[in-house]
C-alpha cells in the first residue's frame, strides 16, 4: 500500500516537469531570432549623410523629451514612438500614430516643440512596447537568464532582447514576455575587455583579452591617434607585432588571450580598442568597437 501511495505523486510530478519543457519549448520557438544587426543609415563620419544624420537623431531626442515632459511621463495611447527616416536626401523626424489625425499631429507638434513633418500609422503604441520591456527587464534579473541589453526598434516596431548566444533556457524564458509577437530575440557578439600592466622599458606592453565565451575571434588594435582615424588595417599572425602595422586579428582560441605589441618608441601615448566578430550559417557579424583606454 506505501508504494501505492508514493507512486501517484511520482506519476504527477514526472507529468508536471514534462509540461514545463514542453511549454518552455513552445514558448522559444514562437520568438523571431536573428544574429547580428544591421543598419542602413551611415554609421561612420567619412559615410556620406553622417552629419545630417546626427543632428536628427539629436533633434528627435530632444523632442522625444519634450514629448514625455508635456504629457508628464503618461504617454498617451495614440503615439506610437519616433525615429529618423531618409526622404531624398534628407533626415526628417517621422512619428508613429496609432490615429492619424490633424489634432494628434497638432498635439505631437506642440508636444515636442518642433515641426514634424512625416508620420506613418502604427497599430503598435508605445506603451505596448514599453510593456514588453518591462516584462523582459523583469526576466533578465534572474541569475540564470543571459540578456546583454533591450532596446526598441521604432521603425521595426519590436522590442529586441540581445545575447551573447543561443541560450536555450534564456530564449524559452523569454518567450513567456512575448506580447502579440513584439519580442524578437538579436545574437550579437560581445565587445572583448583588456587590461594590461602599461609600457615597459623595451617598449613593449602586453595586453590579456578577456569576455571571449561564444565568439569567432576578435581584433585588438593599438595607435597613437584617439580617434583611430589613421594608419592601415591589416590582418597579422598571432605573436609579437609591430605596432605599425597597428590591426591584430586572432580567431578565438582559449589560449590565445594575451597579445604582445612591440616598436612603441614612437610616442609617449598610445591608445587601444578592441571588438569581437562572430560566424553564423556562413554570414559574419561583428561587435562594436570596445570604449578606447590610453596606454602609457
Amino acid at each position: 500500500m506505501k508504494k501505492r501511495k508514493w507512486l501517484l505523486p511520482g506519476v504527477l510530478a514526472a507529468i508536471v516537469v514534462v509540461l514545463l519543457i514542453l511549454l518552455f519549448a513552445v514558448a522559444s520557438m514562437r520568438l523571431p531570432l536573428s544574429y547580428g544587426q544591421r543598419d542602413t543609415m551611415p554609421m561612420s563620419e567619412d559615410e556620406e549623410g553622417y552629419d545630417a544624420y546626427v543632428e536628427a537623431l539629436n533633434l528627435s531626442t530632444i523632442a522625444a523629451g519634450n514629448i514625455e515632459k508635456y504629457f508628464g511621463g503618461e504617454l498617451p495611447d495614440y503615439y506610437g514612438g519616433m525615429s529618423v527616416v531618409e526622404s531624398e536626401g534628407e533626415y526628417l523626424l517621422r512619428v508613429y500614430l496609432t490615429e492619424d489625425t490633424q489634432e494628434h499631429r497638432d498635439e505631437i507638434c506642440e508636444a515636442a516643440g518642433m515641426v514634424i513633418r512625416a508620420y506613418t500609422t502604427s497599430d503598435v503604441s508605445w506603451n505596448r512596447l514599453q510593456k514588453v520591456v518591462d516584462k523582459v527587464d523583469a526576466i533578465r534579473s534572474l541569475p540564470f537568464v543571459e540578456v546583454q541589453g533591450i532596446g526598441i526598434r521604432v521603425d521595426d516596431r519590436c522590442v529586441r532582447a540581445y545575447l551573447s548566444h543561443k541560450d536555450s533556457l534564456t530564449m524559452a524564458m523569454l518567450g513567456f514576455a512575448d506580447f502579440r509577437g513584439l519580442l524578437e530575440l538579436v545574437i550579437a557578439p560581445v565587445k572583448p575587455g583588456t587590461s594590461y600592466s602599461g609600457i615597459t622599458d623595451d617598449h613593449t606592453v602586453t595586453m590579456t583579452v578577456s569576455g571571449l565565451d561564444h565568439v569567432t575571434g576578435y581584433e585588438i588594435q593599438l595607435s597613437t591617434d584617439p580617434f583611430f582615424m589613421e594608419g592601415p588595417e591589416e590582418e597579422l599572425e598571432e605573436g609579437e607585432v609591430a605596432v605599425e602595422d597597428q590591426l591584430l586579428s586572432i580567431e578565438n582560441d582559449s589560449s590565445v588571450s594575451e597579445i604582445t605589441f612591440t616598436g612603441l618608441e614612437g610616442a609617449d601615448q598610445w591608445y587601444v580598442r578592441g571588438r569581437s566578430w562572430l560566424d553564423v550559417e556562413g554570414e559574419h557579424y561583428e561587435s562594436g568597437w570596445s570604449s578606447i583606454k590610453a596606454v602609457k
